[in-house]
């Protein structure tokens, strides 16, 4: 078996040798793949603008979270431990605040609050990655899922976004909650995650 594998190998690499070189890739303009008005304005317009198109809610402040995680019944939620020098003082008080995953007691949780490694103006798409998502499991598991950006790190397209994590073992890009639809056109969410997905703005994270 062993050397009928190196013999089937040893011919792949004969018969790749024999090719001649190939073509290079002809020029192209990366702005044509890019929707005409998709970056019109400032970039954290145009990521709130395609975020919130796309079933997404922007919040700007702690204070907004809050009043909103309080209007649909929250109580308990993981909030990334980086962030609570950000959310502390105003959650704390309001809700139950895990500083970890356990996996046996997501059901316990309404929510969960990481970061985001980049937003998209393009698309308005979150960007989460293993550098700074700190668990994954958190981005998905729970119906409400708040991700941290820092506007700084919205980037102007998704070709920008690439680069910026192609050195990252894993990374998602999130726009909107989790939807889908049956062959009858019915759209419903939280299926395959989230079913409610918030973007904090918040500068300095």
């Amino acid at each position: 078996m062993a050397e009928d594998r190196a013999r089937i190998f040893a011919a792949i690499a004969v018969a790749r040798s024999a090719q001649a070189a190939g073509e290079p890739y002809p020029d192209w303009d990366d702005t044509l793949a890019i929707p005409a008005g998709s970056l019109d304005g400032d970039p954290a317009d145009c990521f709130r603008r395609h975020f919130e198109a796309a079933a997404g809610r922007c919040v700007d402040n702690a204070e907004a979270l809050a009043s909103w995680l309080a209007g649909q019944g929250a109580t308990t939620g993981y909030r990334d431990p980086s962030l609570a020098p950000l959310l502390d003082d105003v959650l704390a008080s309001r809700f139950a605040l895990r500083s970890e995953i356990v996996r046996d007691e997501l059901d316990a949780l309404d929510f969960a609050i990481t970061r985001a490694a980049a937003g998209v103006a393009e698309t308005g798409s979150l960007v989460l990655s293993d550098a700074v998502t700190r668990d994954r499991l958190a981005a998905v598991a729970t119906w409400i899922h708040i991700a941290v950006l820092d506007p700084a790190d919205i980037l102007p397209d998704v070709r920008t976004a690439i680069a910026a994590v192609a050195d990252d073992p894993y990374a998602v890009f999130v726009s909107g909650p989790s939807q889908t639809a049956d062959v009858e056109g019915i759209l419903i969410r939280g299926v395959h995650g989230p079913g409610e997905q918030i973007c904090l703005l918040a500068g300095g994270v």
